[in-house]
């Protein structure tokens, strides 16, 4: 009965003031009026149970669509790949195994990270959204973080997002950009630089007091252009007329023998550049003989050609490379002459990023001052722009020995990026103008050694073509007497002119020191040497 004594509990989500209520109610409710209200309680109490319940996360909110991880991928920079796992819960050896089955293919190695992750999370209505986008914000994604959580099912968005782009504001994010004087003197010290250190030759390649100008002792080298399996002639006046599918590639790989002439290559670029002839269209050239540089990020290795009281900024000189990458022609020389795996980033002792750096092969340098965090100043590391993962519309040379080349042909979709041109050294005709320029006062002598080395079989199959060889053949003729000529010319073997030469070079050397030949002194030292 509903008015019994019996005693019922009830648990309501009213406040005890009503239950008090109720119960005053329990005692009049033999009457009409406490009838009524009992039933009017009753009532409001079947109401109460009638409740929503708690949606929780609107599932089409809190998870990431395939669209999005794809996206994602493709916007992570690839120096980011190992901080990406690991921060998701992927051991070292788990993310190399992934990179090796995508083959080496970053944003497919990406996606197949983020889908196994999103696999891995329980309970499944769990926000995967909220904490995909706190683990980005930990590893200094910000940018990205803020997208997936601003942007739900968003598929928009630039193809390859800059790290500066997807990194937390900051003071190095405010850079000033370079007024268009500044630029225009840190040209001029660049200009500056060139003509006091690149563009000087030797023409005694053991006497630093024999420098001669650029212009006097420059010789045309042989290039020949890559087409398919074939090679054809390439003149250097016609070099910014390559076109690959319509414009000047953007990647160019000049290769070369030890001595074949790619740094003189590069000092012909920043002397046509500095008189205003070839390349004067760019407004910085940047020539960087990798071996000298312990920091390998080019806004550091540019700033450390200005003068002391230029103010530009490696900040600055970065943000202005990027912002006018048409602007700017970059060469390296000598990519064989440092070590690092370019295809594969290593984490250095003082970097957390992951993101190798080349380092000089010279035993003097250790790692920790190659490696030098990019991340601090927003500059940008040398492989990521030989990856084309930086400056991609810059336009970029590289020269190395063929060797070295090996790692770039390797990788497929990187060597399409890539237009192959090779150093030959000199041939006949540019071989007889540079022993005249050699000796352009003594034309008999000049004529002497072109014959010479015309008829020594030796010398004009496996020599002449080397310009290296062909100085030390002119120091060699300049300086021996008539009888040491006398037997140069009769020498018929490698063995024999090399024995020859390396007798001449210690000799010379020495008279650096004992400057009377044939003294007991001058003896001595050849024999210590």
């Amino acid at each position: 009965m509903l008015f019994s004594d019996t005693v019922v509990h009830v648990i309501s989500p009213f406040s005890r003031g009503l239950l008090v209520h109720f119960c005053r109610v329990r005692r009049t409710s033999y009457t009409m009026d406490g009838f009524c209200l009992l039933y009017l309680l009753l009532i409001l109490l079947m109401r109460s149970g009638d409740v929503e319940t708690n949606p929780g996360p609107n599932p089409a909110v809190s998870n990431v669509s395939d669209m999005e991880f794809l996206q994602l991928a493709h916007d992570i920079q690839p120096s980011y790949y190992e901080a990406v796992g690991i921060s998701l819960g992927f051991s070292y050896a788990q993310l190399e195994n992934i990179l090796i089955q995508k083959w080496n293919n970053y944003t497919n190695a990406f996606l197949r990270v983020f889908m196994k992750w999103n696999v891995m999370q329980k309970p499944p209505h769990s926000n995967k959204r909220q904490v995909l986008a706190d683990k980005l914000r930990e590893i200094d994604l910000g940018g990205l973080s803020d997208r997936l959580l601003n942007e739900p099912n968003s598929t928009g968005g630039s193809s390859r997002l800059l790290e500066s782009q997807t990194k937390p504001p900051s003071g190095e994010s405010q850079t000033k950009p370079l007024s268009p004087e500044l630029v225009k003197r840190c040209a001029n010290d660049f200009k500056f630089k060139y003509r006091s250190t690149v563009c000087k030759i030797r023409a005694d390649p053991l006497n630093p007091a024999s420098i001669v100008q650029f212009k006097d002792m420059y010789t045309n080298l042989v290039l020949l252009e890559e087409h398919g399996t074939e090679k054809q002639m390439l003149d250097y006046n016609d070099i910014l007329d390559l076109k690959v599918n319509g414009e000047f590639p953007k990647r160019i790989m000049v290769q070369g023998e030890a001595g074949a002439g790619k740094s003189t290559f590069c000092a012909k670029i920043a002397w046509d550049w500095i008189e205003g002839m070839h390349f004067s269209h760019f407004v910085w050239v940047l020539i960087v003989p990798l071996r000298e540089f312990k920091q390998h990020t080019i806004g550091k290795i540019a700033k450390s050609y200005l003068a002391k009281n230029n103010p530009a900024t490696v900040s600055q000189i970065t943000e202005y490379i990027q912002s006018n990458p048409d602007k700017v022609f970059i060469a390296f020389d000598g990519l064989d002459e440092v070590s690092g795996e370019i295809m594969k980033y290593k984490s250095c002792e003082s970097q957390s990023t992951g993101q190798m750096q080349l380092q000089p092969s010279q035993p003097s340098v250790n790692s920790s001052e190659a490696c030098g965090s990019s991340s601090e100043t927003g500059d940008i590391g040398l492989v990521d722009i030989l990856c084309s993962n930086q400056l991609a519309s810059c336009p970029v040379l590289v020269t190395t020995r063929p060797w070295r080349a090996v790692e770039i042909r390797s990788d497929g979709d990187l060597m399409k990026l890539y237009t192959f041109i090779h150093v030959e050294g000199f041939n006949r005709e540019n071989l007889s103008v540079y022993i005249h320029k050699y000796f352009p006062k003594n034309e008999d002598k000049a004529n002497q050694l072109i014959q010479f080395t015309r008829e020594n079989d030796v010398i004009s199959e496996n020599m002449a073509h080397y310009p290296i060889y062909v100085a030390m053949l002119c120091l060699m003729w300049k300086e021996v007497g008539e009888q040491k000529l006398k037997e140069m010319k009769s020498l018929k073997t490698f063995s024999q002119i090399f024995k020859t030469m390396i007798a001449f070079l210690k000799e010379h050397y020495a008279q650096k020191e004992v400057k009377k030949v044939g003294s007991p002194s001058l003896l001595a030292s050849l024999k210590k040497n």
